[in-house]
């Protein structure tokens, strides 16, 4: 196995431990709602720039509000 086929469980191990942590602290919806922006703006990064071998799909306007509307609805929820 090449060495990066160890990021794979190094990134899940690292996930459950923040998402344990965090709950008590920001709340549950805070947690869902960042961990689901923070996917989508690193899926969307992958992308841009055609990491992992995957085919390039430019960040277009559409792409960009949504991301814009996902991070705004984060911080709406950790506000409220």
């Amino acid at each position: 196995m090449p060495w990066w086929g160890w990021l794979g469980g190094a990134c899940a191990a690292a996930y459950v431990t923040a998402t344990f942590t965090l709950i008590p602290t920001i709340g549950a919806a805070t947690t869902v709602a960042l961990t689901v922006t923070g996917q989508q703006v690193a899926s969307a990064v992958i992308d841009n720039y055609g990491f992992l071998r995957l085919p390039r799909r430019p960040l277009n306007a559409p792409r960009l509000s949504g991301l814009a509307l996902l991070i705004v609805g984060s911080v709406l929820v950790q506000l409220t």
